[in-house]
């Protein structure tokens, strides 16, 4: 017996909340931000608390699933629930930069994929935007922007202009060169 997608996505839903609701505690006195891999790879006690509240949500509800998120590791339990052992995927603080200097740009990230490595839900849960990204396979992908949901569309395939997304390494040598292949 498998589970659904539309269990999965609920389930995300209600992880990426509890994470999301840490992050909206956020105070600079209780920040407690450390350097990870260099000087610009933040966590903080907030990174920490959101991803252990969105394990807790996860593994109240699905014991056997394994976990793996970015601040406290890759979680196996000893054995499968029956249903099919899902993987999540967290990332309890997405944008520490970001969080660290109050700009309003991040999030609790979480998604589920089954044991064939097709992922079945994510959702991304941006408090202080008060905005929550969605999409389980099958489901088309949603937005809540400030309580009106609207389902996202692809964009019109005669649409001119471009739209360029970065993420840099946190690695000095690896940063120049991504930044060398952005003319290719």
């Amino acid at each position: 017996m498998s589970v659904s997608a539309s269990e999965l996505l609920h389930l995300a839903k209600q992880a990426a909340s509890a994470g999301a609701d840490v992050l909206a505690r956020r105070s600079v006195e209780a920040l407690g931000a450390q350097n990870k891999s260099s000087g610009s790879d933040w966590v903080t006690a907030f990174d920490l608390a959101a991803e252990r509240a969105v394990r807790d949500v996860i593994a109240h509800s699905r014991p056997h699933d394994v976990i793996t998120g970015e601040e406290l590791g890759t979680t196996v339990p000893d054995r499968d629930s029956g249903t099919g052992r899902v993987r999540w995927s967290i990332d309890p603080l997405d944008g520490t930069t970001n969080f660290i200097r109050n700009i309003v740009y991040y999030c609790t990230s979480v998604a589920a994929m089954d044991a064939n490595g097709r992922w079945l839900a994510g959702v991304v849960h941006a408090p202080a935007l008060d905005r929550v990204y969605w999409a389980a396979l099958g489901q088309g992908a949603w937005v809540r922007d400030r309580g009106r949901v609207t389902r996202l569309q692809a964009p019109d395939v005669g649409r001119k202009g471009k739209l360029l997304g970065t993420g840099f390494s946190y690695d000095a040598g690896a940063r120049v060169q991504q930044v060398g292949e952005l003319g290719s």
